[in-house]
């Protein structure tokens, strides 16, 4: 039987729809498919909130839109094989943008905890040529990777379009003008939520978008804690400040604190490491009246907490909006305050609005002639530095050389092979035989240098005479993960690596009335109250930490010490004559951990299923605040 001519162009049309149709499903999955990847990565490997999810989604969808309404009036105005071209090419151009954006957010995520910020962005741009060297990567290599992968995309989308694209036909339908006015309606639209959405980025869902324009409702995720504790902890906070009465200084002492960034308290031969990896505080350590303390845990796995907890002896979780700071409180007592810090803390997530009010600033981003994760533009701008007037002085160090986006000089790479982690490993537990050594050859080259630092601002202090009385800690932000457990860097877990930091005390031209226990297990929110204890200065009522020098009373052999990472919070018990359990959650998937690290220092052993109920109980009702902070970030 055979079919009449209206059936036949029925079918003929249905076909013709279907294709298109088919083609069309096909490309709209294909603009997605990236962004789902993507977000599959941010969600269930960096516990990113599931309210991202729609809100990206719908950016890209206004992006596609408005990308459709650009190539229809390219296929009105030009020939077919031009705007089949010129779409490609913008086409992948966009595709292109987003892998790279993509690849920028998890590297910022794996490597310091946040969505990377526009202006780091535009920071570590600026510093491409030595960011790269640093890395131990040929900008050839990047170069030509880049354009490969660009011309891989457009050559693919190229041969889509003229295989079949659907606009080429939406295009030529019998009402242009009709058409036209429709799509010069959906562009403009896609126009004001664009704008929109840059002017008011909805940052509060967790989209990373949304939080690379808007960085700091990264920052206050990151702290942890919502509206109603925030306004109750900056009125506690105010009614401190106000009570808070300075006292003479009969005697001053000037202050110096060296944070090294990503340093290990257990790879430090000043503290028993088995390879010579600090020579010089060895050195200066025997020399002088010192102290060091055994173990000390950093409040978090990142700079930002890390540095807070230091400074204003508060665990994340109870950080005010404007905490008093070991800086704030010299100040009342009369000293100048000054910091020289390597790295870029002026577009790190509001790091250099919470140093406050400073005499001296100067970061990495304004290093002129250097690398800013270079340790030595601090110390030029430390060279430059007036000679000791007789005002008490406050500086404080940041020092980049143990981190693994420093800049390495070749006097300093005492162990060999060595390897640069990051490019290679990037937080993954897929290593090549014999990598680990280069990669831990690599971080001990790093603390080697950060040694030789040290030595060179404290020669450079004492010629400026601020070291004839005065006090130098030595301490970092938070540890590193060498391939503990299967991971690398920092930023993520609560393993002992990651929270294991250095705690040294140096004394020039004094005595202390009373020293530090080496033995006794302390955290970065006893850095602050430890130090005006040293000084002779009252601590204020609102800070958590305890001065070390009260190690043989009982609050400092038997106490619980505070931290926290992203969605993951928990604690130390510590009884320094029989135990020392670690307990912590990640709120995410409810999985808890428990290790008694007398016995088990590595922690290959999770017993939280021998431990009783009622002991699992106590712990997270310990942790109870933690716990709904940590939920709240999740949402």
């Amino acid at each position: 039987m055979f079919l009449d001519c209206p059936s036949l162009l029925k079918f003929a049309m249905y076909s013709v729809l279907s294709k298109r149709t088919g083609w069309f499903l096909i490309g709209l999955s294909s603009w997605f498919c990236l962004s789902g990847v993507f977000l599959g990565f941010y969600v269930l490997k960096f516990n990113g909130p599931v309210s991202a999810i729609v809100p990206h989604f719908l950016i890209v969808l206004i992006a596609a839109l408005f990308l459709a309404g650009l190539r229809y009036f390219l296929y009105r105005l030009m020939s077919a094989n031009f705007a089949i071209t010129v779409s490609a090419a913008l086409t992948a151009g966009i595709v292109f943008f987003l892998l790279n954006y993509y690849l920028a957010v998890i590297v910022g995520l794996d490597s310091w905890g946040r969505v990377i910020s526009l202006a780091l962005l535009k920071a570590y741009f600026a510093q491409l040529p030595p960011l790269l060297d640093a890395l131990g990567i040929s900008p050839a290599v990047i170069a030509i990777v880049l354009i490969s992968v660009y011309f891989f995309l457009f050559q693919a989308v190229l041969r889509y379009f003229r295989h079949c694209d659907w606009l080429q036909g939406a295009s030529r339908i019998s009402s242009p003008v009709l058409a036209t006015a429709l799509v010069s309606m959906f562009m403009a639209l896609a126009c004001l939520a664009l704008v929109d959405f840059v002017e008011f980025p909805p940052s509060e869902s967790g989209e990373p978008l949304a939080l690379t324009l808007s960085p700091e409702n990264s920052a206050l995720r990151s702290r942890g804690y919502g509206e109603v504790s925030s306004r109750q902890l900056d009125l506690i906070e105010r009614t401190a400040r106000d009570a808070y009465k300075p006292t003479g200084l009969s005697d001053s002492t000037n202050v110096i604190v060296i944070v090294v960034d990503a340093l290990r308290g257990d790879h430090l031969s000043v503290n028993g490491y088995s390879r010579l990896t600090t020579p010089n505080l060895n050195k200066l350590f025997m020399d002088r009246a010192s102290s060091r303390v055994e173990r000390m845990y950093s409040a978090c796995a990142q700079s930002a907490c890390g540095l807070m907890a230091l400074s204003s002896s508060r665990y994340s979780h109870r950080v005010p909006t404007s905490p008093i700071s070991i800086q704030e409180v010299l100040k009342w007592h009369g000293y100048g305050v000054h910091l020289i810090l390597s790295g870029d803390h002026t577009n790190f997530y509001g790091l250099r609005e919470s140093y406050g009010s400073v005499d001296t600033y100067f970061d990495g981003s304004m290093s002129k002639g250097h690398y800013m994760n270079s340790d030595e533009g601090s110390l030029n701008r430390l060279r430059d530095f007036p000679n000791f007037g007789g005002t008490p002085s406050f500086f404080q160090f940041h020092l980049m050389s143990a981190h693994v986006l420093s800049e390495r000089t070749s006097e300093n790479l005492v162990f060999k092979p060595a390897a640069n982690y990051t490019k290679s490993v990037l937080g993954s537990a897929a290593l090549q035989s014999g990598s680990r050594d280069s990669y831990l050859n690599f971080y001990d080259n790093g603390v080697v240098q950060a040694d030789a630092t040290i030595k060179d601002i404290l020669e450079i202090l004492e010629k400026k005479g601020y070291l004839e009385k005065a006090l130098v800690v030595v301490t970092a932000d938070h540890g590193e993960l060498l391939g503990e457990q299967g991971l690398y860097m920092h930023a993520k877990s609560l393993y002992e690596p990651v929270l294991n930091i250095p705690f040294i005390l140096l004394r020039y031209g004094y005595e202390p009335k009373i020293d530090i226990a080496a033995n006794i297990v302390g955290s970065q929110v006893d850095i602050a109250p430890t130090i005006l204890a040293e000084l002779g200065i009252p601590i204020p009522m609102t800070w958590t930490g305890l001065p070390l020098q009260r190690a043989s009373t009982e609050s400092l052999g038997k106490r619980k010490l505070y931290f926290q990472q992203g969605v993951e919070f928990g604690m130390v018990e510590i009884n320094l004559a029989e135990s020392r359990w670690k307990y912590w959650v990640n709120s995410k998937t409810g999985d808890e951990y428990a290790y008694e690290l007398l016995s088990d220092p590595d922690e290959q052993r999770n017993r939280i299923s021998e431990l009783s109920e009622s002991v699992r109980t106590g712990w997270r009702r310990e942790l109870i605040e933690s716990e709904i902070l940590a939920k709240e970030a999740l949402n």
